[in-house]
């Protein structure tokens, strides 16, 4: 009886026994977990941390960017290269107007392009916006006649009787006064300024309707403008049927130029350029 119970005992501290262990096993296990979990955590922690970082540095480089793009958005930006083919020691380039022709002739490439190309292209129609960067010789001249003061006086002056002469000389050179469009081109903006049926007022009316929103292009409307005398005039300038594109390159031009207020100095000058064309013309035939 007495070993049976002993027995019993034993048995009974035995389970305990194990019983014990294995929850300490348990525990043991838990905080080994819980260790790991904390360990984690804390890498977690680090890791938002270090993100935290990056978005801050992210945030002010944007702020950076921003910053730098509006600067290239509202400056005039040339680079180095440009402004050192332009602007050289003795700045002959801005002092020597005949040098200022030469290089505006071989930029605009006036021998392989015709005028209206080089026209449109060159001596911009549009604006040239100011958020435009400058970043090449053709894009310096361009901004360059952006920025050109349009007042007769200023026209006049930079247009001299001498430049004008040098001018005629150089296109006469290039051999290809006419089959650059031009020569008609002139005579065609010289006719219209001419035409009796021309004058301040009507052009004025023109550019405001040229320049309306409600504006649109009417090949009608235009072919109706040229009187008749002029509209055989066109023709025989450019030695095709008369279009709707002539009338407007020549009415367009004088109703800009009677805008700016300078239309009677800008005939003085193209007059004194057609003539000295010519006189290198007679030159060249008794050559």
């Amino acid at each position: 009886m007495k070993k049976n119970l002993k027995l019993s005992f034993s048995a009974l501290f035995l389970c305990i026994l194990i019983s014990c262990n294995s929850k300490q096993a348990k525990i043991e296990a838990y905080e080994a977990e819980i260790t790991q979990l904390k360990e984690e955590l804390s890498i977690e922690k680090s890791n938002n941390n270090a993100l935290k970082i990056d978005n801050k540095t992210l945030k002010r480089h944007s702020k950076v960017l921003e910053d730098n793009q509006s600067f290239v958005d509202n400056n005039f930006c040339v680079s180095k290269s440009v402004a050192d083919s332009f602007l050289d020691g003795q700045l002959k380039f801005i002092l020597d107007k005949e040098k200022f022709v030469d290089k505006t002739i071989e930029l605009s490439r006036f021998k392989e392009d015709s005028f209206f190309q080089v026209y449109n292209n060159f001596f911009y129609f549009t604006y040239f916006g100011e958020t435009e960067t400058v970043n090449s010789e053709l894009d310096f001249l361009h901004y360059s006649m952006h920025k050109f003061d349009r007042s007769s006086a200023n026209i006049r002056s930079f247009f001299d009787k001498k430049i004008v002469v040098y001018i005629a000389k150089q296109i006469k050179k290039s051999k290809v006064y006419r089959e650059s469009g031009l020569e008609p081109r002139i005579k065609n903006i010289l006719a219209t300024y001419e035409d009796s049926e021309t004058n301040a007022d009507y052009f004025l009316n023109l550019y405001n309707k040229f320049s309306s929103k409600e504006w649109s292009w009417d090949e009608e409307y235009l072919l109706a403008l040229p009187s008749e005398t002029m509209k055989t005039d066109i023709t025989e300038f450019y030695g095709e049927e008369i279009d709707a594109q002539k009338v407007f390159d020549s009415y367009g031009f004088w109703a800009r130029r009677f805008h700016e207020g300078n239309a009677e100095t800008v005939y003085t000058i193209l007059k004194e350029f057609e003539d000295n064309i010519e006189k290198e013309e007679g030159i060249d035939a008794k050559g």
